[in-house]
Order: C-alpha cells, then sequence, then structure tokens
C-alpha cells in the first residue's frame, strides 16, 4: 500500500469585528487581541485578515489570489460591510531614510523594488 504525503502548502486566517470599535489606525495587535483571535465577534460588520502564507515552493501558482477570494465569499456569506488587511513590508527597513512608505509600496507594485511579501 502506498502512502500519499499530504502538506499544508498555503494558509489564511482571518476573523470578524466590528471595525467601529477599532478605527483605522488600529495595530494588528489590537485588531487580533494580541494574536489570540478571542475578540473575534460573530455579529461583527467586517472581515479582517490577520494572516496569510504560501510555501516559497508554490508561489507564483495563485493560491493566495484563491485564499483573498474565500475571504471575499465568507465576507458574501455574512453580509459583512468590508475586509480589511494588513501587510508586512520587511524590505522597507532598508528604505525607510530615503522614501516615505507610499513611495516604497509605488515602487514595490511597480516592481522597482523587491519586497517578498
Amino acid at each position: 500500500m502506498h502512502s500519499i504525503r499530504q502538506k499544508i502548502i498555503a494558509s489564511s486566517c482571518s476573523l470578524i469585528i466590528n471595525f467601529d470599535e477599532y478605527g483605522e489606525t488600529a495595530t494588528w495587535n489590537e485588531l487580533t487581541d494580541n494574536g489570540n483571535i478571542t475578540n473575534h465577534n460573530q455579529y461583527g460588520d467586517t472581515l479582517y485578515g490577520m494572516e496569510m502564507m504560501v510555501d516559497m515552493d508554490y508561489r507564483g501558482m495563485k493560491l493566495s489570489r484563491r485564499l483573498y477570494e474565500g475571504r471575499k465569499a465568507l465576507a458574501k456569506k455574512f453580509n459583512l460591510k468590508r475586509i480589511i488587511i494588513g501587510g508586512r513590508l520587511p524590505n522597507y527597513i532598508k528604505h525607510v531614510d530615503k522614501l516615505s512608505i507610499d513611495d516604497y509600496v509605488s515602487r514595490v507594485m511597480d516592481k522597482i523594488i523587491y519586497d517578498p511579501v
């Protein structure tokens, strides 16, 4: 008998919050209760995408896009007002003295600067 080895190649984690309780300047720690997700509110109005990961060997296969589509489906299913997400920019520290965050993001999106996230 042959066994099939299975592994997780992509994952995401989200929770529902009432965004009015936090506001636009809330930190990841505030929005996730320090990553514990004990503030999940099934009656909230917002899906917060707190994390997404794709195995490096499987990047470029549109797995993140599929996970985002899953988030959209959840937001529709539960009739939520919005989806919010945040992202790390690990290479921004190399440019912080020269570029504003907006300029950095623009250059990453234009593929002038590489950022792994």
